[in-house]
């Protein structure tokens, strides 16, 4: 069967250096992986835009990231600041349970399909916290709305189901949802866990998936080797970025 390797990050908060981006390029070219983030990246807050471009995306840009889901710092409730905070990005950028009020988000999409150098078609979800809950006043002042996110990954799955060999979700949200999502997405093979902070030392797992946790701070990233089509976990590792 064949085999996906991925490298996993999360929650830099501004904290990817040139030296650290350089190291995740290394390790990305030296185990053929894909290079993913989930979310909260940047150096702004959720409710702010910083006058200069954010730098982590940049840095993210020359490590030779394939693909990112957004955590709430990447959100903004106008979307030309949405655009301002990651539209520099040479990746895709993926919130699924976010749409915009007309239109459509600036370069960012509900899910996508990337190809793994061994030829496996990895499909992408990405759910984000509810920074404002639908039938909120705020929603008059918003670009973009949130749907219900347990509905939105089951439709992003319905999308990817004929055009992928594997599914894996970006979850930037407490680690007691994921049951509920794997319930009403059973297709879901592997979580690329953010928003908690979490760095266990091995694999964890929900309903027999396993998550994956790379902690906060650019300090560590996880590879993992996932087998397609039936995510059985045949490679583990911790590495520290420093």
């Amino acid at each position: 069967m064949p085999e996906i390797r991925i490298l996993h990050t999360s929650d830099f908060h501004d904290r990817l250096t040139p030296a650290k981006a350089a190291r995740l390029r290394a390790l990305k070219e030296e185990h053929e992986a894909l290079l993913i983030d989930s979310g909260d990246a940047i150096r702004a807050p959720n409710v702010a835009v910083m006058p200069c471009r954010e730098r982590a995306i940049s840095l993210m840009n020359d490590a030779g990231y394939d693909a990112m889901g957004l955590g709430n710092r990447e959100y903004f409730f106008r979307n030309r600041g949405m655009a301002w905070k990651t539209g520099h990005a040479r990746f895709p950028r993926v919130c699924t349970n976010l749409r915009a009020a007309k239109g459509s988000l600036p370069g960012i999409e509900p899910w996508a399909v990337l190809t793994s150098p061994s030829g496996v078609r990895v499909g992408l979800l990405s759910i984000m916290p509810t920074m404002i809950a639908p039938g909120h006043w705020f929603e008059h002042v918003s670009d973009n709305r949130f749907f219900d996110w347990l509905e939105a990954a089951h439709e992003a799955v319905e999308g990817l189901r004929d055009q992928t060999d594997v599914i894996v979700a970006l979850v930037h949200r407490p680690p007691d949802d994921l049951p509920p999502l794997l319930e009403r997405c059973p297709d879901i093979r592997l979580f690329l866990a953010g928003h908690a902070h979490r760095v266990p030392a091995g694999i964890e797992r929900v309903g027999g998936v396993p998550v994956s946790f790379a902690g906060e701070g650019a300090t560590r990233a996880r590879l993992i080797a996932l087998r397609s089509p039936d995510g059985i976990v045949t490679m583990d590792r911790l590495i520290a970025l420093d």
